[in-house]
């Protein structure tokens, strides 16, 4: 089995080695890193190809874009897509590989924020209940580059949700595993935004997702709501 593990990035220069010498240190098998960058102003793209990763560029910063972009110049058997502040589990590749020797096409880990709090801890218990409404982009997704293929892939005129979508999507065809070991990501902006205010964003915007208005128009609420407290 080999790897394709892709990372979309804008100005990720902070975090992004974290993640790339995880990778490096525990990957001992067939792999691959795509790095697809949207022009990042800071050191994003020198980190990536000092690690030997594939620099792809995307005039766009929007990571449906990016990812799809990864995923068509991947020659993985699998695709590992990741955000560029999370840092996998110690054993993530046996642990993938197990998912898929068990019959499972696409999954995801369950999730650990660093650094946690009360609050945070509460929401880490969610991540393991098979609801849609539970799943994020930060848990990660692997899956079959057949299956993402077959599922229409990312669907890239999504500005947010993008996640949610192809989940969605891949449900209806197949059965989706949620590891037990556990992603860690950056609570970076639950610091920024404060963790009441960023939590309510995120139900608003998974119930106008349901409710079914246009992606745009959710990432200007969901920006706007942060940035002045209004929808």
């Amino acid at each position: 089995m080999k790897l394709s593990i892709i990372i979309p990035c804008l100005n990720e220069a902070e975090l992004l080695p974290a993640l790339l010498s995880r990778i490096k240190i525990t990957s001992t098998t067939n792999y691959e890193i795509i790095v697809v960058d949207a022009n990042s102003t800071d050191k994003t793209a020198d980190i990536a190809l000092e690690h030997n990763a594939l620099l792809i560029q995307s005039s766009i910063a929007r990571r449906s874009i990016q990812m799809d972009m990864g995923a068509k110049v991947a020659t993985g058997d699998v695709l590992f897509f990741i955000h560029a502040d999370s840092i996998p589990p110690q054993n993530f590749l046996e642990d993938i590989k197990t998912a898929f020797t068990t019959g499972y096409k696409f999954g995801c880990f369950r999730l650990k924020f660093m650094p946690s709090n009360g609050f945070l801890k509460f929401f880490e218990i969610f991540v393991g209940i098979p609801w849609l409404i539970c799943r994020g982009g930060d848990q990660g997704l692997f899956i079959t580059a057949n299956f993402y293929k077959a599922v229409g892939g990312f669907t890239t005129s999504l500005h947010i949700m993008e996640d949610i979508d192809i989940i969605r999507k891949g449900v209806r065809k197949s059965k989706f595993a949620i590891l037990q070991s556990r992603m860690k990501t950056s609570s970076r902006d639950y610091i920024k935004y404060g963790h009441f205010r960023l939590q309510f964003a995120f139900a608003l915007v998974h119930l106008a997702y349901w409710l079914g208005v246009d992606s745009e128009k959710l990432r200007l609420k969901l920006k706007n709501y942060l940035k002045n407290g209004r929808v």
